[in-house]
């Protein structure tokens, strides 16, 4: 994935962070892999993407990181 795909949240990461966010467009603003590119980069995901995303129809900030397992690339 890069910067500016658009993503949702899978039913399981839905069920994480709540039904808010089913079905909603997210544009991925910041792709890391590792702890050295995210502060909150779990070392334990070994190369797995972390990405912040904002809401695709306002810009406006999400306020959490997602593991690209949570997630879809529309």
């Amino acid at each position: 994935m890069n910067v500016g795909d658009i993503i949702r949240l899978t039913d399981d990461a839905v069920e994480n962070y709540g039904e808010k966010w089913r079905g909603q467009d997210l544009r991925v603003t910041h792709v890391a892999h590792s702890i050295d590119d995210h502060p909150g980069y779990d070392p334990a995901a070994e190369g797995v993407a972390l990405v912040d995303t904002e809401y695709a129809h306002t810009g406006g900030d999400v306020p959490f990181s997602v593991y690209e397992y949570e997630f879809v690339v529309k």
